[in-house]
């Protein structure tokens, strides 16, 4: 996150948009499981290491 901040603001956007539209806290985590998934990827690329599956 720290080499992209721009991906920082937009997960730090989804967790400010999930807490304002009240959700419950057991399913805060998986609500940012597509973003977290797509972020990890995209780093795993850059060092040229495949996308690994399992953020559920």
């Amino acid at each position: 996150m720290r080499a992209h901040p721009e991906e920082a603001a937009r997960y730090a956007g989804l967790k400010r948009a999930l807490v304002a539209a009240g959700t419950p806290a057991r399913d805060y985590s998986r609500a940012k499981t597509a973003l977290v998934q797509e972020l990890t990827d995209r780093a795993r690329a850059e060092r040229g290491l495949p996308p690994e599956p399992g953020w559920e």
